[in-house]
């Protein structure tokens, strides 16, 4: 059995956030290239928020971190260690010690991937026990802990198809939380929701970006990327723009296109 998590409070940073670094990465479908030579580097413990508009490349670059999408260039690393190598044919090699590494990285999705067919519970726990290897009961002490904080204490043995979407994605995050995660991925994960259920989840990842973790979240949100991320990252057409803490992007940002797609989007 593995040991026990640090702590039963996901939000209190029990596990260190990680350093991410993409290096040249590039990603083609057939001949269309859909990220060109991107370098980036998030510090551990930071929120970054990717903006750009639809088909820029982000969420493409979501799923590379994550080691779900192959791609043909570049490194992506994780604290300092090769995590994934682009291969010729598309195929990313595994860096070493891959299996660990890939463990504390999480993605929450545009919808929600519970499996339907078990209790809110259920989800959340399934994980911590199978990969993990912890006992029942402590998954399942974890899983309250989490749901409690992020508002779903109640729906403990509901079925996703009884939760709204709102709570459908925040089950999500719990669900990754559980995993004891250092870098969660987050795709636009209310861009599917009513405008009404999308400030619960926001408030949760709002606390979430005081607790420790690193996260890297596209989002059309831009209030949130501007008075919670620590950093922003602006692409277009497969390339990162610019990026640069918050204040400064949208204040003063110093390219063109960068400029007109603020205007567009704030006004």
């Amino acid at each position: 059995m593995s040991s026990e998590p640090h702590d039963l409070d996901p939000f209190a940073g029990a596990a260190p956030g990680a350093d991410v670094e993409l290096l040249n990465v590039t990603k083609q479908f057939g001949r269309h290239t859909v990220l060109k030579d991107v370098s980036l580097t998030f510090r551990s413990g930071v929120t970054v928020a990717v903006i750009g508009p639809s088909g820029s490349g982000k969420s493409t670059l979501c799923r590379i971190v994550a080691g779900l999408e192959p791609f043909q260039k570049g490194t992506v690393r994780l604290d300092g260690h090769d995590f994934l190598r682009g291969g010729l044919r598309g195929r990313a090699a595994h860096g070493p010690d891959y299996r660990r590494r890939r463990l504390s990285v999480g993605m929450v999705f545009q919808s929600s991937t519970l499996f339907p067919q078990m209790t809110v519970l259920d989800n959340i726990i399934l994980g911590p026990q199978k990969v993990l290897k912890l006992s029942r009961s402590t998954a399942i002490e974890r899983a309250v802990a989490i749901l409690g904080r992020v508002g779903l204490g109640e729906k403990l043995r509901s079925f996703p198809a009884h939760l709204s979407g709102g709570q459908q994605q925040r089950a999500a995050i719990a669900r990754e939380l559980a995993m004891d995660r250092r870098l969660i991925l987050f795709d636009e994960v209310t861009s599917a929701l009513d405008p009404e259920l999308v400030h619960d989840v926001l408030a949760v990842m709002q606390e979430l970006a005081h607790g420790g973790l690193t996260m890297l979240v596209v989002t059309h949100e831009m209030t949130f990327a501007r008075t919670v991320s620590d950093e922003v990252v602006f692409m277009d057409n497969g390339s990162v723009v610019e990026s640069g803490p918050p204040a400064e992007l949208f204040a003063r940002p110093k390219m063109m296109r960068t400029r007109s797609f603020l205007d567009r989007v704030l006004t």
